[in-house]
């Protein structure tokens, strides 16, 4: 429909007004809509209509000739009613970080000697994903953190007994601060039902083998079609075993996919994330992931270990007690790396850097010197405390130590902690922070008792 044929409802609800079409959907049309009188406040608004058209509810007489007035009104009406009922459940899933925010719903019956219903469904705005990677080129990160948020969507359907059915890209969103969320929820499974006599070939694109042989199926087809949506993302855009955007290679690579051939890995990924992917695209549902929970701890283990790597692939300078400061991308961190060709530093170099870096409140925390650095600093600490024990007087010298030494540990541990959030040796980490505490405070007390056993002894 066009926009001058909704506006007739305007202000929805009493507030708002329809500013633009965002695009049409498979069952309704998207609007974008603001606040009467605060224009800044945005949300959007999808319109469905039931029939669909004119030529839909012609269908159905022609289909089933016999059918009355009084019958046709029931199968549209209980439609109507499933609709109601799919908005009960998406306001149970309202709060939730990954999924599409459902706001509000209308059930409007049409004016003017028209059959049917409008049905207004008031969402969060957000951008399409497709339009989103059209702007913004999906890099290989992009699509793990893709394929970890729309899981978190899939653990609470799961908490609802909720199946999608219907994961493909029209279906998922993002936000302005970049998290994925998965949307149109149920209502498109109740919709279907007006198809009759038609194709589906569409749907067929994303939908796990199970569906299409018209067997029982369960969640995990939920985490079928997630891995063909990150496998397209990661093919150039196309589905497995496509090769050209014809038609009848579409026909072709559908087939060949639902006759259990083997998946070959996309073409811009890695070994580790193809396996993640193809696991999640495995023809027998018992060779699939068996939960999403599953799958995303996978995806998060590789994206923690692969931004670790990424940041280790650099001596970067940083200050040791930002512990605000979110890490930079690469692209972005060239920009402040000091001699980043000289990945062979000698201890004395690095030392260097260490000191210096503490006296401006900075430090070199790439992983390597790090440990070099922790390691030979408490080497040093332990001959100053032997020696501390021969001659008293050092004792003096072992305590400026701890404040010149620990310190500084302690604080580059804790900034090298928040650099590499819950990576490989991450419990490492921790154990070397509470380890520098437990050591000052050990050596402090060492020198306490010893001046005081020194002054005993003068006395």
């Amino acid at each position: 429909m066009d926009i001058n044929y909704y506006k007739k409802y305007e202000p929805i609800d009493g507030k708002w007004l329809i500013t633009k079409k965002l695009g049409n959907g498979a069952f309704g049309t998207v609007f974008e809509i603001a606040r009467k009188n605060i224009p800044d406040i945005k949300s959007a608004l999808k319109i469905i209509s039931i029939p669909q058209s004119s030529e839909e509810l012609q269908r159905l007489k022609e289909e089933n000739y016999d059918i009355d007035n009084k019958s046709i009104t029931s199968f549209y009406s209980g439609l109507v009613d499933d609709c109601i009922k799919e908005f009960q459940l998406m306001s149970k899933l309202r709060g939730n970080s990954n999924i599409v925010s459902y706001e509000d719903h209308n059930v409007i019956e049409k004016q003017d000697g028209e059959f049917g219903w409008d049905i207004f469904i008031r969402m969060e705005l957000l951008i399409p994903i497709v339009q989103y990677f059209t702007d913004n080129a999906p890099t290989q990160q992009d699509i793990i953190k893709l394929g970890i948020d729309i899981c978190k969507a899939l653990e609470v359907c799961g908490k609802y007994n909720i199946i999608h059915r219907d994961i493909k890209p029209s279906n998922i969103f993002v936000s302005d601060i970049g998290e994925f969320k998965l949307g149109d929820f149920g209502v498109a499974r109740v919709l279907d039902k007006t198809n009759i006599g038609l194709s589906r070939k569409g749907t067929y694109t994303y939908m796990a083998p199970e569906i299409y042989r018209g067997e029982e199926y369960d969640s995990s087809v939920d985490i079928y079609s997630l891995g063909i949506v990150m496998y397209k993302f990661l093919n150039n855009n196309l589905e497995p075993f496509r090769k050209e955007r014809t038609y009848q290679d579409l026909e072709n690579a559908l087939k060949e996919r639902m006759s259990n051939a083997g998946i070959p890995k996309p073409i811009n990924c890695d070994e580790k994330l193809a396996r993640i992917i193809l696991k999640a695209c495995a023809y027998d549902l018992k060779d699939r992931y068996s939960s999403p929970k599953q799958m995303r701890e996978e995806l998060e283990n590789l994206l923690y270990t692969s931004e670790e790597n990424d940041y280790d692939s650099y001596d970067e300078t940083v200050g040791l007690f930002d512990f605000g400061i979110k890490k930079e991308s690469v692209q972005q961190s060239e920009e402040k790396i000091i001699n980043k060709t000289e990945k062979t530093q000698n201890i004395i170099d690095i030392y260097k850097e260490f000191w210096t870096g503490y006296f401006d409140f900075k430090g070199c925390i790439s992983r390597i010197n790090y440990w070099k650095i922790v390691l030979i600093n408490f080497i040093i600490l332990n001959i100053v405390n032997i020696l501390s024990d021969i001659l008293p007087v050092l004792n003096i010298l072992l305590f400026i130590m701890c404040l010149a030494i620990l310190i500084p540990n302690i604080a580059l541990t804790t900034r090298r902690l928040h650099d590499v959030g819950k990576s490989g040796h991450w419990q490492w980490l921790y154990l070397t922070l509470f380890g520098s505490i437990a050591v000052f405070v050990f050596l402090c007390q060492k020198s306490q008792m010893n001046n005081k056993y020194r002054n005993k002894g003068a006395e």
